[in-house]
């Protein structure tokens, strides 16, 4: 009798983990809820730009829909060097049609749409993104935005890049607004 509680309880747990291990992981929280101009917002931890959005509706939101320059600053300062660690940020800005990819850089900034659904708000490209299809890599398309992180170049400033959790050794964190 002992031995069958015992494989109970056992197949039980059994049943729990390969439940648990078969869901998606979604990235921690690093920082949030902080507060900025009426909305809530979280810092994740690194993660593909797909994660950090499922992460971010499981916390009630989407990624950040930046709509001025103060907004994209507030974000770029809060959050890119938070708790003393460079990181690269996930916004909710992607092309969701990937069908359509205008080789004219100033049309194909116009493809890239907020998962909020809107077309307008602030964009702050870096001068030669988007790039792709013009990056030329047919298997890693890059159909997500994030905020360069403060060691390059164009800092603060938009890219286009592909769903992975790190650029340049520096992790892709996504922030969530809600």
């Amino acid at each position: 009798m002992e031995q069958l509680a015992a494989f109970r309880l056992w197949l039980c747990c059994a049943v729990m983990v390969s439940r648990t291990s078969d869901a998606p992981s979604q990235p921690a929280t690093i920082a949030g809820p902080l507060e900025y101009d009426g909305s809530r917002y979280y810092l994740l931890d690194a993660s593909t730009w797909t994660e950090a959005q499922r992460a971010a509706v499981a916390l009630g939101g989407n990624l950040a829909t930046i709509d001025s320059v103060e907004e994209h600053q507030w974000i770029y300062s809060t959050f890119s060097s938070f708790d003393s660690t460079d990181r690269h940020l996930w916004i909710g800005l992607a092309d969701f049609d990937a069908a359509v990819n205008s080789p004219v850089r100033a049309d194909r900034r116009l493809e890239f749409r907020w998962i909020a659904g809107l077309s307008e708000g602030y964009r702050n490209w870096s001068p030669v993104e988007p790039n792709n299809p013009a990056s030329g890599d047919p298997v890693n398309p890059e159909y997500y935005c994030h905020i360069w992180w403060p060691r390059d170049i164009h800092r603060g400033r938009l890219n286009n890049y592909s769903d992975r959790a790190t650029l340049f050794g520096g992790p892709l964190c996504g922030v969530v607004e809600i």
